[in-house]
């Protein structure tokens, strides 16, 4: 289950957001904490998955919280807030958030905006095997490719192609030696009765 702290002075933005929640595709758990204090309180003690942050908070500001948890940690943080300028904006997100969004806001829109966030925070397994086609070898694990040196330009004997290709040469050696044999009489013959 995904765990996301609410940080916001204002009772009813939390409701909203944690009800929020339930348009998840996943399973979400709401933490919440009304001052930036608590916040990096519960961020160290509760390890949220991603913290949706207010910037205008009593005690510690938003933007002190996040420069503060950018120090130590690459937690997912999304700043929801009322600072609509430009200048919030840009510092909001070069001080380290992977995302920011006005109030008034959608809910719908902030459920997609966490769900977009943690699916890039997440790291992602690397495939691994290796695939062999024509004379390339990619090692996925190893992100490696070779080519693989052939002594012989023919294709091997098991391979699929030269089979086809041994079934269609008997079928015309059969289909002429069926013309022939038939007794059937040819083209030129037939165009002249």
């Amino acid at each position: 289950m995904t765990k996301v702290l609410i940080v916001d002075d204002e009772p009813d933005v939390r409701s909203l957001v944690r009800s929020s929640l339930a348009l998840a595709r996943q399973d979400m758990t709401a933490i919440e904490a009304a001052d930036g204090d608590e916040a990096l309180s519960m961020i160290y003690t509760d390890r949220p998955d991603l913290v949706v942050l207010d910037l205008a908070l009593p005690r510690r500001d938003g933007f002190s919280v996040l420069e503060q948890v950018r120090q130590k940690t690459d937690l997912p943080i999304i700043v929801l807030t009322a600072r609509g300028l430009e200048e919030d904006k840009i510092k909001g997100l070069q001080l380290g958030a992977d995302d920011y969004l006005t109030k008034p806001f959608s809910p719908g829109e902030l459920v997609a905006r966490i769900e977009s966030v943690l699916r890039r925070s997440v790291p992602r397994e690397r495939k691994s095997g290796v695939v062999e086609t024509h004379d390339l070898v990619l090692d996925l694990a190893a992100r490696r490719v070779r080519r693989e040196e052939r002594t012989s330009t023919s294709p091997r004997p098991n391979s699929t192609s030269s089979r086809s290709s041994r079934r269609t040469r008997a079928r015309r050696s059969r289909t002429r030696r069926c013309s022939r044999g038939s007794g059937a009489p040819s083209t030129a013959t037939r165009r002249s009765t």
